[in-house]
């Protein structure tokens, strides 16, 4: 139970606030790998553009150069998910928390 939020409080100790704000957490997280997507997209899209309507080296060799970028920030989108998520729901998380007094 450490790990989690809230996680001292046994579940009848909390109330609708700490619940709601839990949910936030998690909400926002999704929100996060949606906006990691959505810049993932429109990098390949913009790399398939400067492939195709752009027929000067320069141009291909830009977007064949975003293409593994693209790729690689969906990656990174789905990696920082799990990582809070898993955070949130009490494993152990990437950064450790302050020692409680």
């Amino acid at each position: 139970m450490e790990g989690r939020p809230y996680g001292e409080f046994s579940p009848e100790q909390l109330v609708l606030r700490d619940h709601l704000a839990v949910e936030r957490t998690v909400l926002a997280n999704e929100r996060t790998l949606l906006a990691y997507v959505r810049t993932a997209l429109a990098v390949l899209v913009v790399a398939a553009s400067l492939i195709k309507f752009f027929k000067t080296e320069f141009f291909e060799v830009i977007g064949w150069v975003l293409i593994p970028v693209g790729l690689a920030l969906i990656v990174l989108g789905v990696l920082r998910y799990r990582a809070i998520a898993a955070c949130i729901r009490g494993a152990e998380c990437a950064q450790p928390r302050a020692p409680r007094e």
